[in-house]
């Protein structure tokens, strides 16, 4: 029933000293920490419309954009699809057009819902498909069968799991398409043993007769199959990509000198030097070449003897050659000197992009007249600017993508000033790369760097939210990986994140108590706790309930907190289990039948009693308002109570009932309370004297309670109300369900004044304040009739300040 959202603000986790940072360049990159940059105070979102300028949060608020009502429908699509008859879209005649067609198909491959069953989706009678690209998932030639039914212009394969043969044979590719298709990509492909490379390539150029884009990559394509290609390839291609394949001879592309725009090589390690002149003289209208490489890469299939590679930097410096060229790619090159690149500036006035990344030549800083001049863009690890262009180019490169990072983490470690489009940069590379744990390592441990303190400020609440969804794709993808674990956590433990971000708050409540249960380190257990005491409070009711009934979770959380209390520590980790067991139970019996099961109830009783006596007077207070709160939601569920009602307990309840702090009055007495209300329960039969003085007491004490200027709860719903407000045999019960729900209704009437109505709330007040003083008593007539006075004139809009004051005044 309670969202404890002032408790939220007295867990301060951050003190004094700020977060420190170590990274190891070699392999990953690690943030160790000694405090949690959680902020003690919440300040609410700021409000204006997007902006990309970059500008500071003093000038520029944001709110997230809305996500479109046509995604809402795929996604629907996409995580109902399961339901569908036969994986068949339900349509009826209606066929959906091209561009909706694709964003479903693009929406499946992404979630990574494609299989050979849900690919029937897209068949020709409810689907038009143009263009298609599928990345990393696993399909048989029966599966891509149903793009035959469809006349395509651009196909995408990347690592589907089949033979090269296969992908273009006509179980695949119907005649139309061969026709009609103009860009070809196939990533990351083998070829059966005993299937001649010549044959297939012979076959592809034979089968598309109109390509002007075609993509070899990892493919192993060796130089008969390149000759074979060429040999049939009509001459219209311009743009062609064969890296990361065992070429070493290259000749056979001078077919397409009068053609060929877009040259791709990267990696291509040992090119003939005699294949110099090819690439200079023959290639005339080249405008893009890429002549990059893993720094030090060693493709052990083509370092053949007595051949001679390609000198890259004399073929730069060579006048005459690439006339055209506006960008040429150098990165991982070894001999690229600063000396190098500005002569081949000086050949070349047209050249726009020199790609540089891990070269000598990138070793120069950027200057505010950088040496390259103004007109060139180049990548390189030298400034944030340099390393956004190469994350940008090279976001599919694990190699280049792991230096950038490490670079990245290295600059912005000790800098705010960064610039707020660097955080899409890196959720885009965590998602390309997900599968390669040292950049997961790397790209949190920038985000970080990125979104802590007034760097955070600045970023788009759409980026942040994206940048939450990959890092929980990276938790439930390691779920062993500790320091990964520790940074995504980092992360997310700060205000900004958990109460401003909209993200899927359940899930990461779910990941984080996983990572509670596997892992002992300090920093995790006092991060995981602070995330899951305020994620609590932000989830359903049946969603907490899912969370709070799983044994190994409270299990853990009872271990901590009985920890703790045989130190009586006062700690923040001692707060948070207890604000997390208290907002877990919230509304769930499920969760407050397993927290009794495990003896929770006892170990939440001792620490009313040891920490009696602390000498933090603030301290006892915190924790002890935690424990009757999470009393509270067990003493709601009705099944629970007659393991409270002891004279013990009872007891208990009345010293706290006359506590110093407010809430833990407030707490304790919404306890006796929902006991009360259930006098026919036979806890009671042997407790009558203690019921009747009970009864009494409490009136009383609500009769002196002041109302504070601001509210001490807040509520979901008021549904748990009802019952006390018609216990007619415990007017104390419904005293303090009317002075609980006026405390919330006249700090904010707006929220709860639609909720009371909504949830039959005020039936109830309006059948107390007509009663007569025979039947009721004075306080209990009073407030229903001051509350029922109060809705009414919010409801007629006559509300004014007069009706905020509080109806009861303390009087001593």
């Amino acid at each position: 029933m309670f969202v404890k959202s002032k408790d939220i603000t007295k867990l301060p986790v951050s003190v004094g000293a700020k977060p420190k940072s170590n990274v190891n360049v070699e392999l990953n990159v690690t943030v160790k920490m000694e405090y949690v940059p959680l902020h003690v105070a919440f300040p609410p979102p700021n409000i204006c419309h997007h902006t990309d300028s970059g500008a500071s949060s003093q000038d520029v608020s944001m709110i997230a954009e809305p996500i479109s009502l046509q995604a809402m429908c795929i996604n629907i699509i996409c995580f109902t699809h399961k339901q569908m008859k036969g994986y068949e879209l339900n349509l009826g005649n209606f066929r959906l057009p091209v561009s909706l067609s694709a964003d479903l198909l693009f929406a499946m491959v992404k979630y990574r819902l494609l299989s050979d069953e849900s690919i029937r989706m897209f068949n020709s009678k409810h689907t038009n498909l143009t263009s298609v690209a599928l990345h990393d998932v696993m399909l048989s030639i029966e599966g891509l069968e149903v793009l035959r039914q469809h006349r395509l212009t651009e196909l995408t394969l990347n690592n589907v799991g089949i033979y090269l043969e296969d992908a273009i044979s006509n179980r695949v590719i119907n005649s139309s398409t061969s026709k009609s298709l103009r860009s070809l990509s196939l990533y990351n492909f083998r070829m059966e043993e005993d299937c001649m490379q010549r044959t297939v390539m012979t076959d592809l150029a034979r089968r598309f007769t109109n390509l002007v884009h075609l993509s070899l990559v990892s493919v192993r394509l060796e130089n008969d199959g390149l000759s074979s290609l060429c040999s049939v390839l009509t001459p219209t291609v311009t743009h062609l990509d064969i890296s990361r394949n065992f070429v070493t001879d290259i000749s056979p592309l001078t077919k397409f000198s009068a053609s060929l725009k877009f040259l791709n090589m990267y990696n291509l390690y040992s090119v003939k030097e005699s294949n110099a002149k090819i690439l200079m003289f023959e290639l005339k209208e080249l405008l893009h070449l890429n002549i990059s490489c893993e720094s030090g890469h060693q493709l052990e299939a083509f370092l053949n003897e007595g051949v001679t590679p390609l000198s890259i930097e004399k073929m730069l410096l060579t006048p005459g050659g690439l006339a055209k060229l506006q960008s040429v790619d150098l990165s991982g090159r070894e001999h690229i000197t600063e000396d190098v690149v500005k002569e081949f500036l000086n050949l070349h006035p047209k050249i726009s992009f020199v790609g540089l990344l891990l070269t000598p030549a990138a070793n120069i800083q950027d200057a505010d007249e950088p040496w390259y001049g103004d007109s060139v863009t180049i990548s390189s690890l030298a400034t944030e600017k340099l390393i956004k262009e190469s994350l940008r180019r090279y976001g599919d490169r694990f190699f280049y993508v792991q230096k950038s990072l490490v670079a990245l983490f290295q600059l912005t470690r000790e800098t705010v000033d960064h610039h707020p489009g660097t955080v899409p940069l890196i959720v885009e590379t965590m998602s390309k790369n997900i599968d390669h744990v040292t950049v997961q390592m790397a790209s949190t441990a920038c985000l970080y760097n990125l979104t802590r303190e007034e760097s955070g400020t600045r970023i788009h609440p759409d980026s942040m939210r994206l940048a939450v969804h990959h890092i929980l794709e990276s938790m439930a993808k390691y779920p062993s990986n500790e320091q990964l674990q520790r940074n995504c956590l980092l992360i997310l433990c700060t205000d900004k994140m958990l109460v401003e971000v909209n993200f899927d708050k359940y899930r990461c409540a779910k990941l984080v108590m996983e990572c509670l249960c596997k892992f002992e380190d300090t920093s995790i257990v006092r991060m995981v706790l602070a995330i899951v005491s305020i994620l609590a409070a932000r989830i359903t009711t049946e969603q907490t309930s899912s969370l709070a009934s799983n044994r190994q979770y409270m299990t853990r959380l009872l271990e901590i907190t009985r920890d703790k209390l045989m130190q009586r520590s006062t700690d923040c980790i001692m707060k948070f289990a207890l604000s997390a067991l208290w907002n877990l139970t919230d509304e769930s019996p499920v969760a407050c039948q397993t927290f009794t099961e495990l003896d929770g109830i006892s170990l939440v009783m001792d620490c009313l009693n040891k920490y009696e006596d602390i000498d933090d007077a603030e301290a006892k207070v915190q924790i002890q308002t935690k424990v009757v709160g999470l009393l509270n939601n067990i003493a709601e569920v009705k099944e629970l109570r007659e393991m409270l009602i002891t004279r013990r307990f009872i007891d208990t309840m009345r010293n706290s009932l006359k506590s110093d702090s407010s809430e833990q009055r407030y707490f304790s007495g919404g306890i006796l309370a929902n006991l009360l209300s259930d006098s026919t329960n036979a806890a009671w039969d042997n407790l009558v004297a203690e019921y009747r003085s009970t009864e009494s007491e409490v009136i009383t004490a609500i009769s002196h309670w002041y109302h504070p200027e601001t509210a001490m709860v807040a509520y979901r719903c008021f549904r748990p109300f009802i019952p006390l407000l018609n216990s007619f045999t415990s007017l104390a019960s419904q005293y303090w369900a009317l002075w609980a729900v006026h405390h919330v209704c006249t700090k904010d009437p707006t929220k709860y004044v639609p909720m009371l109505t909504r949830d039959g709330v005020y039936e109830c007040i309006v059948r107390l304040s007509m009663q007569s003083e025979d039947t009721s008593c004075s306080q209990v007539l009073e407030l229903a009739r001051n509350l029922h006075d109060f809705v009414s004139d919010f409801q007629n809009g006559s509300l004014n300040d007069q009706n905020l004051l509080p109806t009861t005044i303390e009087t001593k």
